[in-house]
């Protein structure tokens, strides 16, 4: 089934797909994610009608964060790698790669205890007093540690090579290490995926131009010179913006709640109740997370194993060095659901297909080492390509060559990357109007599932490549 632009020319795929959008019921699976995410953002996220679109995307969304973030649903551990220090590499992360819609939920995210930034606010309790401009004068050599590396690492454009991440990655790992922690490699693991991470939720959320929730984009609007970065809407400003909320924030409303008293017994009871009443969404999103990797292998030996099975031969070095199980695990799910697939049905049964085979998957893996500069990725994408049938991949970056020799929809993809990536901007409205017309619906939001995977892909080579870089 081939969808048909609406006659007003979106300005996002967002907006050209809103028409495709699903019903509640038809991702009920999902709903409790949705609510467990309330919590943590203090609104219901814009994007669950569009991404469930795509089993695929949605999988992949769920799939990653709490394995890359180690977010508990209660943050009860002692770790040296804390909520506030993961909102650090978050922010600094997404502030590098200008996604308004990532920064604005980075700043917002509290944790499942205690509610969103903003009900904090609200009820009185201080907020953590962090910056992720490196020049600011209170920062902890830690922070600082965590900011220079995802800000390395953090760029559309280029690979960041072995001279420039070797002494960041060292100098983190030693500082973690610093009073005996024995755990200072895992720690630095937690912060590379976090980052690793937040590269596929930018390029997802600014690919398709999720629109900014109302609350969280007021939120942001203040909070983000609190900690140094620069917050523009832009287009993903959502349409019901309150503009009179957003303009008691920036008179100030965020100092009158800092100078109140702590949390009121009321409000504290009542935030506890809210808590107790999401118990049945976190089991069930537990549930869905389980389900979710119930083909990955449980062990890093046989996730090794699965890896040379797919290659046919050794495991790549950037999977040798994942040390974290649950990192691994992400790892392998992503590459399985993104990449390691055929054929597939669209969203509305009537067995039309896709147009997006494993062969033209591994196709876009090596048009995205290609744009960034990653040799690691193109060896990848033809080592996964299926009999070996990579003979006219050197045709894919002759435009020319490209349109006769793959397919139209391929084409498509190929100029979302190239967009994206080498002239830094989300998607054009030529482009938005050309991956309509030659994709379902489905098929839309599944391709640019893939590419946020390769973004997050990217990242993982660069940080695990090399032996040195994970000790």
């Amino acid at each position: 089934m081939t969808n048909h632009a609406p006659s007003n020319t979106p300005r996002t795929l967002t907006e050209a797909l809103v028409p495709y959008a699903l019903p509640e019921s038809s991702f009920r699976q999902f709903i409790p994610c949705r609510e467990v995410t309330k919590r943590f953002l203090g609104e219901d996220v814009s994007f669950y009608p569009v991404m469930a679109l795509s089993p695929v995307a949605m999988h992949t969304h769920i799939g990653l964060f709490r394995r890359c973030f180690y977010a508990p649903f209660v943050e009860l551990r002692l770790s040296a790698v804390t909520p506030e220090l993961r909102q650090i590499a978050f922010v600094a992360s997404t502030s590098t790669f200008e996604c308004s819609y990532c920064l604005a939920h980075g700043l917002a995210f509290g944790d499942m205890l205690s509610g969103a930034m903003e009900n904090q606010l609200r009820r009185g309790c201080p907020l953590p007093k962090y910056s992720v401009n490196l020049e600011a004068e209170h920062l902890t050599p830690i922070q600082s540690a965590v900011i220079r590396l995802a800000i390395a690492v953090s760029k559309r454009k280029h690979t960041a090579s072995k001279g420039q991440l070797l002494p960041l990655c060292q100098n983190l790992s030693r500082l973690f290490a610093n009073g005996g922690n024995k755990h200072h490699s895992h720690d630095v693991e937690v912060i590379k995926s976090i980052v690793c991470f937040v590269g596929a939720l930018n390029t997802f959320m600014g690919i398709m131009g999720v629109q900014l929730e109302p609350k969280a984009s007021a939120f942001a609007s203040v909070r983000a010179a609190e900690v140094g970065v620069n917050f523009e809407p832009g287009i993903h400003a959502s349409a019901t913006h309150n503009t009179d909320s957003h303009r008691d924030s920036q008179s100030g409303g965020h100092s009158d709640h800092m100078s109140a008293k702590h949390s009121s017994v009321g409000g504290i009871l009542a935030n506890f109740i809210d808590f107790v009443g999401l118990v049945p969404d976190i089991i069930a999103m537990m549930a869905l997370e389980r389900e979710i990797y119930s083909e990955t292998p449980t062990s890093n030996e046989a996730l090794d194993e699965w890896v040379k099975h797919q290659l046919s031969g050794n495991v790549p070095q950037f999977m040798a060095n994942i040390q974290r199980l649950g990192f691994k695990q992400a790892v392998c799910f992503g590459l399985q659901a993104n990449v390691l697939r055929g054929s597939e049905h669209s969203a509305n049964g009537d067995k039309s297909e896709v147009k997006w085979t494993r062969r033209e998957r591994c196709g876009l893996m090596y048009v995205y080492g290609t744009v960034v500069g990653c040799e690691e990725m193109r060896v990848l994408g033809k080592k996964l390509c299926p009999n070996g049938n990579t003979s006219d991949f050197k045709s894919l970056m002759n435009n020319q060559e490209c349109e006769t020799k793959w397919s139209s929809g391929f084409v498509a993809a190929k100029t979302v990357v190239v967009e994206h990536i080498v002239n830094a901007e989300n998607v054009s409205t030529e482009t938005i109007q050309l991956i309509v017309k030659e994709f379902p619906a489905e098929g839309v939001v599944e391709v640019v599932s893939l590419i946020s995977f390769l973004c997050f892909l990217h990242r993982v080579i660069m940080l695990f490549n090399d032996e040195e870089m994970c000790q």
